[in-house]
């Protein structure tokens, strides 16, 4: 397999030798028949090179030629190639007249052994021979054909096309061959008519041309851009045009994409309403944007001559001067500089600069650049605001004043009281940092339609939540107010008042309250009170008819059903909200006082708990939350009844109240304190609601569960007691 491969080795080189050449080549094996050949040699470029390997040359050397005798002299000086004679010189050279399109032409045959992997073979070049009046055009060609570059070279007498290319023309252009490609012409390779009559143009008239740019076709008609440099040259007594074709599509690519670059960034710098600057370290000014020009009154000339020192007055020339030469050393941005700029007309305009080294490929600083702001607007609103900040401070209410970008300019004590942070936490950020992304959004929104004229007023008044630096929030009310410029054409920013509204929202929370417990209050009574009105009615009529005892307890029992009824209305109606007033109170002692009180027939009371175990709390509303749920336990359950009253274990704050009784459903243990709702025919469903409601209005929570006897067990956890 190793000889195999060499051998199939050997072949691709010889056929790459070949094919080079750039005469009619032939390479024969020992049989004499064609082994590789090369374009030049083809009749035609429509013949394929394969159609001639493995044909005796003789065949066609005898259909070439024009005698026999012109054979047998080739056959000859073949066969003394292969002649293995050391002392004759090779190549084995023979002339013969040969047909060609243009009529009979000298041809000569040059032959030379060729090892072909072990055995002789013979290479046969065959071209005109030298004329001495074409030595140094052939001499032109051999040197093109040793350059990458493309080359053409064209006879001006001549109207046909190419009189010769090298390969790398061929290749530029996409021919298969240089006899394909000398069918055409340098002008007829140009894209558009233009280029092709000032090309003539520029040749005709100076002879030359040089790097003559232009979108150039390929055989196959593909666009690429071409530089073409051309000369007229006398060769061998002839003019001929020499011509260097390069492919520049890349670099005009690259161009192109620096063209658009640049005019990106001379567009954005242009469109700056601030100042745009570039100096050398001459302090010559190399680039300026439109800005520069208008902000002081110079034109383009005048600008150019000035160095950066005499755009600010005079007594400000040093610090510039000593800033430049700063940065420069330590080649450090300066971040914030102010100084005048001086106008063509003398005006002095109060501007920031920000400054920034310019360095080169290799990091050296060659210049320094940046930009110019006018402050002239800040400076104004500054000296306003100094002359409002003794004002503000005065003010007991929390006060600020934004910028027209949302941030802080002002603030007084009262604010930094109000919110946690410091003047310096809040002086430059975003109002976001104490209120939420909802309310800015809104509010910008708002700013944003008065701002349009959308809106015929400059105010408005925002409720919301202000967040505190210690991530606590308070509700606040924000009175907001536009500011203008003295004209009333610019908007520059916000003003607003915020106060605590903590004490206006819980009494708003505590009416809230207050009238749905009168609303179940007009309920219970228009419609809870009907029934045992109705049956009190009805039986005081038996009693007048009959004078029945029992009719008369009838009465008795619904009046006192209505008196019950009426006490928890009344508690309902009177509890406050929230339990402001508490007092310590023995959860032993309190249970046993309710215990008295309550109607709980022949139930028995444990408690659990020890004698000094204290909860805080109203004792009047927390007797009744005991003696509801003990009636609860009593009025469910049959006897003999154990209610027993203890503390929560674990690390649970509270207490519980629970029965052996039956217990509680778990479906029915989340509706149970809703209002009107009992499961008993003579009950009123309000004791279990008014204990959530006393709960709740201490702050604390109530769930039932099931006890540890399987009856129900209510939980009390006291972990928000304020105690």
């Amino acid at each position: 397999m190793a000889g195999a491969d060499g051998q199939t080795s050997d072949t691709d080189q010889n056929d790459a030798i070949i094919e080079s050449m750039s005469a009619t080549a032939y390479l024969l094996d020992s049989s004499l028949n064609i082994a590789s050949t090369n374009r030049e040699s083809l009749p035609q470029t429509d013949v394929s090179i394969d159609s001639f390997v493995g044909d005796n040359v003789m065949d066609l050397i005898e259909e070439i030629v024009n005698c026999e005798e012109d054979a047998t002299r080739v056959r000859n000086a073949i066969d003394a190639a292969t002649d293995e004679n050391p002392e004759r010189d090779f190549p084995v050279t023979v002339g013969v007249e040969t047909d060609a399109a243009i009529g009979t032409t000298t041809r000569e045959y040059r032959c030379t052994p060729f090892d072909m992997a072990g055995e002789t073979g013979v290479l046969i070049v065959s071209e005109e021979p030298d004329d001495p009046e074409t030595q140094e055009l052939e001499r032109y060609k051999q040197l093109c054909d040793t350059l990458t570059v493309a080359v053409a070279i064209t006879t001006n007498e001549a109207d046909g096309g190419f009189e010769f290319v090298n390969q790398a023309a061929v290749d530029l252009f996409g021919a298969d061959s240089k006899q394909e490609l000398n069918g055409h012409t340098l002008c007829d390779r140009f894209a558009e008519p233009r280029d092709r009559e000032q090309y003539s143009e520029q040749m005709t008239a100076n002879g030359a041309t040089e790097e003559y740019e232009a979108v150039l076709l390929t055989l196959d008609g593909d666009a690429f851009w071409g530089s073409v440099t051309a000369t007229v040259t006398e060769i061998d007594g002839q003019e001929h045009t020499i011509g260097v074709i390069k492919d520049i599509t890349e670099r005009k690519q690259n161009q192109r994409e620096l063209q658009e670059e640049r005019a990106l960034i001379d567009g954005i710098v242009d469109s700056l309403p601030d100042i745009f600057y570039t100096f050398d370290t001459d302090g010559s000014l190399v680039e300026y944007n439109e800005e520069l020009r208008t902000a002081t009154g110079y034109d383009q000339q005048e600008l150019e001559t000035m160095a950066p020192w005499e755009f600010v007055p005079e007594t400000e020339q040093g610090k510039i001067i000593d800033a430049i030469n700063r940065l420069i050393d330590s080649e450090e941005d300066i971040d914030h500089l102010e100084a005048h700029l001086l106008t063509k007309s003398g005006d002095e305009i109060p501007y920031a600069f920000s400054v920034s080294p310019l360095f080169d490929a290799d990091g050296t600083v060659i210049g320094v650049t940046g930009v110019g702001r006018d402050i002239t607007d800040r400076r104004k609103r500054e000296r306003k605001l100094e002359q409002h900040r003794e004002v503000i401070q005065a003010v007991d209410d929390a006060v600020y004043l934004l910028d027209e970008r949302g941030h802080f300019e002002l603030v007084n004590d009262a604010l930094t009281e109000f919110t946690g942070y410091s003047r310096e936490e809040l002086l430059g950020k975003h109002t976001s940092v104490i209120k939420s992304d909802a309310v800015v959004e809104e509010a910008e929104s708002t700013v944003r339609s008065m701002v349009l004229g959308d809106r015929t007023d400059d105010e408005e008044t925002f409720e919301l939540e202000i967040q505190r630096a210690d991530g606590t929030e308070f509700p606040a009310e924000d009175h907001m107010v536009l500011l203008w410029d003295d004209d009333h054409e610019r908007f520059t920013g916000t003003a607003g008042i915020i106060r605590d509204i903590t004490e206006r929202k819980q009494n708003e929370e505590m009416l809230q309250r207050q009238n749905e417990r009168l609303e179940k209050f007009a309920s219970m009574i228009s419609h809870d009170l009907r029934n045992p009105i109705s049956v009190a009615e009805g039986y005081v009529d038996f009693a007048e008819r009959t004078g029945d005892e029992g009719d008369f307890q009838k009465v008795r029992d619904a009046l006192g059903r209505m008196e019950t009824m009426i006490s928890g209305m009344l508690t309902m109606a009177t509890a406050e909200t929230i339990v402001e007033e508490r007092e310590p109170l023995e959860l032993a002692v309190l249970s046993k006082n309710a215990w008295e009180t309550a109607q709980t027939g022949g139930a028995t009371l444990e408690i659990e708990t020890e004698s000094q175990q204290t909860i805080y709390g109203d004792r009047d509303l927390l007797l009744n939350v005991f003696e509801n749920l003990f009636r609860n336990a009593v009025d469910h359950n049959e006897p003999p009844l154990t209610i027993r009253v203890g503390t929560l274990d674990g690390d649970r704050s509270g207490f519980y109240i629970a029965d052996n009784g039956t217990g509680i459903p778990e479906d029915e243990r989340e509706v149970i304190f809703e209002h009107g709702y009992t499961t008993s025919h003579d009950g009123t469903g309000f004791g279990l609601d008014i204990v959530s409601e006393l709960i709740t209005a201490h702050g604390w929570s109530i769930r039932v569960t099931a006890g540890r006897d399987g009856g129900a067990r209510f939980e009390i956890n006291t972990d928000t007691d304020n105690s």
